[in-house]
């Protein structure tokens, strides 16, 4: 995990272009510029899909719990 948020880092620019062909300017403004607590808040509930996910395998793809 430390290793990607390296890499993240490194190739954020390549990344904002890439973006930048499918996504809105205004959106992706929005996204970078968000404060410190906002930030915190998104990886906690990435964190939070990441565990569930993890503890469906096997589950039915038509499953409630997996469509969430």
């Amino acid at each position: 995990m430390m290793m990607d948020l390296i890499h993240n880092l490194q190739t954020e620019k390549e990344q904002r272009q890439w973006l930048e062909q499918y996504v809105p300017k205004e959106l992706i403004q929005s996204l970078c510029h968000q404060s410190e607590a906002e930030m915190m808040a998104i990886d906690q509930e990435w964190v939070h899909l990441i565990q569930k996910t993890k503890q469906s395998p096997g589950t039915p793809v038509g499953h409630p719990e997996v469509k969430t």
